[in-house]
């Protein structure tokens, strides 16, 4: 195929023999007729006006190619301009939301006097045997195997691999997860097993105590691994079976939406 600049020279060639066949005609049907003086000083005239107006047509041809050619050249390098400005935009907004969720993270630890190392989350599986995530922090930041990941929201999960530059953390909703926590209003102990994605089942909660749906479920401390206090999830669901009449069968929300997490803090140290 052509190019558009290969086309619009072609088109001037094109003109220009166009123009010189036509005056040649032109010159022969006037000779036929007119043998004097007066004709041929008209023939002269009539084609040196058409030569006239063929060299200004080419020539405005070519200044209108070579001005097409510079304008392309110039909308192609302002597109990129635009292209790069839009992705140093976007850099510049992300860079704005992450410094936002660590200050926010930070403002949490101050508060809550805990020391902790901010991780960003690096790689994530959600297969049907684990829910882990992977972390940018190890063992040359003082991470160790059993610390609590914890985000403003609530718990994450633990650390169950260390290595120098990263680390593996088991989420609370994992099925061979188990936290010891507490039901914040009737003050109720049980343990939060992983469900799946974003749920926990609370199992050896007494049938006889009353949990209510909407009831804040924290960590209750007694496992020696999660600080006392944190929050957890909330009761979601509280399902009757009257197969079994000595616990419950409830369903737990994690406060902590896992899919939507990017950056982590590692409790180092409790108070």
């Amino acid at each position: 195929m052509f190019s558009r600049q290969s086309i619009i020279f072609i088109s001037i060639i094109f003109i220009i023999i166009i123009n010189t066949i036509v005056l040649i005609i032109s010159a022969k049907n006037f000779l036929s007729f007119k043998s004097s003086q007066s004709f041929a000083v008209s023939s002269i005239s009539f084609i040196e006006k058409h030569i006239n107006k063929s060299l200004l047509y080419v020539r405005n041809g070519f200044k209108n190619y070579f001005m097409l050619v510079e304008t392309e050249k110039e909308n192609k390098q302002l597109r990129q301009q635009l292209y790069d400005k839009e992705q140093e935009l976007n850099f510049c907004k992300e860079a704005l939301r992450k410094n936002s969720r660590v200050k926010n993270l930070l403002l949490f630890q101050t508060i809550s006097q805990l020391e902790t190392e901010v991780a960003n989350v690096i790689s994530r599986d959600f297969s049907s045997w684990f829910n882990t995530v992977t972390i940018s922090k190890g063992s040359k930041n003082g991470i160790k195997k059993n610390m609590p990941v914890i985000v403003k929201k609530g718990v994450v999960g633990k650390i169950i691999e260390v290595y120098p530059n990263y680390s593996k953390v088991l989420l609370i909703t994992d099925k061979n997860s188990a936290v010891s926590v507490v039901d914040q209003a009737s003050r109720t102990n049980c343990i939060a097993v992983g469900n799946n994605f974003n749920s926990c089942k609370l199992k050896y909660a007494p049938a006889d105590y009353k949990l209510k749906k909407g009831n804040t479920i924290i960590t209750s401390g007694f496992d020696n691994v999660y600080p006392k206090g944190l929050k957890i999830g909330y009761i979601s669901e509280i399902k009757e079976d009257k197969n079994d009449v000595f616990f419950q069968d409830i369903v737990m929300k994690t406060y902590v939406d896992f899919n939507l997490l990017e950056e982590v803090m590692v409790v180092l140290k409790t108070p």
